[in-house]
């Protein structure tokens, strides 16, 4: 997602500290990928590859489709050092998770579509179309691996803090901020606050708009695509979706 205007440049590095350094979602994806047939995977808002990195170091070729210039030009840098051979597995696409067009032509391809890092609630609009032409890109016994957080926010308002970043010889640390909005959406502000010992000497603001999707709606929208629930993984954060049909497109539907 590209930064929001209002905020400082330097937002972007400290989102690059504070993302690159997870590890606690790849568990998750290694098992929906042992589970999944041979073949390719297609990650949807692959970011900077975090993601597309493990599962190609893991053996996958890997098909990442990302929106963000900004995301790609992170790539190049968090790829840096990476064997020449794991790169050449990831295959990049500048284009919107949403977009069918082009997705067509990939009909059945894929042993894996992953929707990662609590993508689910970055789609805020086009939930229908993401699901269905992920669908449409699996191979019979693909999954589709859905990360999300159904009840993410309990206390709309509060500033609450998250984690010291470090980078560039200066500490950071990282609050989150949620407004609420209609329709189960929300604003969730990344708030860094540059820090020497106790005091705060610069701040730097994020907006990410967001959607919470209930449950109930993702695993209907699965079914309505020819999809079957397999299992749930990360304390639910994740749902993985089979498909138990055989590949489908526009004209199947």
């Amino acid at each position: 997602m590209e930064p929001d205007e209002r905020a400082a440049p330097q937002w972007a590095d400290c989102y690059r500290a504070l993302v690159a350094r997870k590890t606690d979602d790849i568990p998750a994806l290694r098992t929906v990928l042992a589970a999944a047939p041979p073949g390719e995977v297609l990650e949807l808002g692959a970011g900077f590859g975090r993601l597309a990195l493990a599962a190609a170091r893991d053996g996958r070729q890997v098909v990442a489709v990302e929106p963000s210039r900004m995301m790609l030009d992170y790539r190049d840098a968090f790829f840096e050092g990476v064997p020449a051979d794991i790169r050449r597995r990831v295959d990049w696409r500048v284009a919107d998770a949403r977009e069918s067009d082009g997705r067509e032509r990939d009909a059945g391809r894929y042993a894996a579509v992953v929707c990662g890092y609590n993508g689910l609630n970055e789609i805020v609009d086009g939930l229908p179309e993401v699901i269905d032409g992920a669908a449409r890109a699996l191979a019979p016994g693909g999954l589709l691996h859905l990360d999300w957080c159904a009840d993410p926010y309990e206390r709309p308002g509060l500033v609450e803090f998250y984690d010291y970043l470090e980078f560039s010889g200066q500490r950071w640390a990282a609050f989150t901020i949620v407004q609420e909005l209609p329709g189960g959406r929300h604003d969730l502000t990344l708030m860094y606050e540059r820090v020497d010992g106790v005091t705060a000497r610069e701040r730097l603001y994020q907006v990410v708009p967001r959607r919470t999707w209930p449950r109930e709606d993702v695993l209907r929208l699965a079914a309505a695509a020819g999809l079957e629930h397999h299992q749930s993984l990360s304390g639910g954060n994740v749902m993985v979706f089979v498909n138990k049909g055989g590949s489908r497109s526009r004209a199947d539907r």
